[in-house]
């Protein structure tokens, strides 16, 4: 059993389409909202020169509630999960409210829930945002460095052996205070990336770029889509030599579940792919290349990710292979408990509100991390050439 569920329920998503469709489907309107910086190893891309990472895959249970209001179990190689932000207190929390947050009558005790509904227009007090949270390796230089507290800036001590608390920081470039003082330095950390829904999005449409390399011969610009299938009947809904549909609309009927006009199943279709240089096409991901990128800034305090071209289909150098592993994010993005909820937002525990697990410290969630084993199902009936069925195209 994985999680308290059965192993054999549970799907892992086929593709970066389907990814994207469980992960943002059937989502409760909310505004949106952010929070501060809440923990060690956190990844800010820079905004004066790209940053170089290599996306790292892992296994991560997410529970999708479909449009009947039923739970769908789904394996991720991204963590999902919601933050609250209080534009009264200025605290921020981790949702706790479970899948069926937006559903008042099922969903668990959150208070940050229950700010927001109260006023879940834009503006409002409590803000909800669905965040998407990777682990990432940083090919930059690294200091070792006393931790600072972020609230007053000033060295953290332990209260057990007095010494200070140590963390990597990444080194600053030209100038740097940490060069300067000699600390010591490596190359290349691990560290957690966290997304909200615009900067996921555009960093789906550069996924889209990268998959049109080949994975197995490494070809770039070779793979080209050829049909899309119903996964019901197999059926081509879309044939790419005779569609009279334009690039827009394949584009949307592609990325999203659409009711299949032979025997009207509904579900994302299934993508046939051909390579221009191999026998055996596999669509690129993200998770195939180094990417180097920074934000930029946009409208008021909005920015957006800008990806310095694609870079070639490699693995990642094997001098960084045995620390580059996915973290245990599921250990590090616990919900808040309801007794911090209150504290944070200033507001008494509701009466009957059960007990919640404890979030960990940032040093455990460094410790070697064993996902969930789920088997696959069996493959539908055989279809020419289909494309890889794991996130991303993998």
């Amino acid at each position: 059993m994985a999680f308290g569920k059965d192993p054999s329920l549970i799907r892992r998503v086929g593709s970066f389409r389907e990814s994207v469709h469980v992960s943002q489907s059937v989502r409760p309107q909310r505004s949106g909202g952010g929070g501060g910086a809440r923990f060690t190893d956190r990844f800010q891309p820079s905004t004066i020169e790209p940053d170089r990472i290599r996306f790292i895959p892992g296994e991560y249970p997410y529970d999708r509630v479909n449009e009947s209001g039923v739970l769908e179990p789904y394996m991720l190689e991204y963590f999902r999960f919601t933050e609250h932000f209080d534009g009264k207190t200025q605290g921020s929390t981790i949702c706790s409210a479970g899948p069926y947050a937006g559903y008042p009558d099922k969903r668990d005790p959150c208070i940050g829930c229950d700010l927001f509904w109260e006023n879940p227009r834009k503006g409002g007090r409590m803000s909800r945002r669905d965040m998407y949270s990777f682990t990432i390796f940083n090919y930059a230089v690294f200091h070792h460095m006393e931790q600072l507290d972020r609230k007053t800036g000033q060295v953290r001590i332990s209260d057990r052996t007095k010494q200070p608390f140590m963390e990597w920081t990444q080194c600053k470039g030209r100038r740097c205070d940490m060069c300067a003082a000699g600390k010591e330095s490596k190359k290349g950390h691990i560290q957690h990336y966290e997304l909200g829904h615009g900067h996921f999005s555009q960093l789906s449409e550069y996924a889209e770029e990268v998959g049109k390399s080949c994975r197995n011969c490494r070809g770039r610009n070779v793979i080209e889509a050829i049909a899309y299938l119903c996964e019901g009947c197999k059926n081509a809904v879309i044939d790419m030599d005779d569609t009279t549909l334009n690039n827009a609309d394949i584009k949307k009927m592609t990325h999203e579940a659409v009711v299949c006009p032979f025997c009207k199943y509904k579900g994302l279709l299934e993508e046939i792919i051909t390579c221009q240089s191999c026998g055996d096409p596999k669509r690129a991901d993200i998770f195939d290349v180094d990417i180097p990128f920074k934000r930029v800034q946009g409208e008021g305090n909005q920015t957006t990710l800008f990806f310095v071209g694609v870079e070639p289909v490699c693995p990642i150098d094997p001098i960084y292979a045995e620390v580059a592993k996915p973290l245990d994010l599921a250990r590090l993005y616990v919900p808040t408990s309801i007794e911090t909820q209150a504290e944070k937002f200033r507001t008494g525990v509701p009466v009957g509100q059960p007990a919640q697990r404890q979030p960990v410290t940032a040093s455990q969630v460094t410790q070697p991390y064993s996902p969930p084993q789920a088997p696959q199902h069996p493959p539908p009936a055989p279809a020419p050439t289909p494309a890889p069925r794991s996130m991303f195209g993998r």
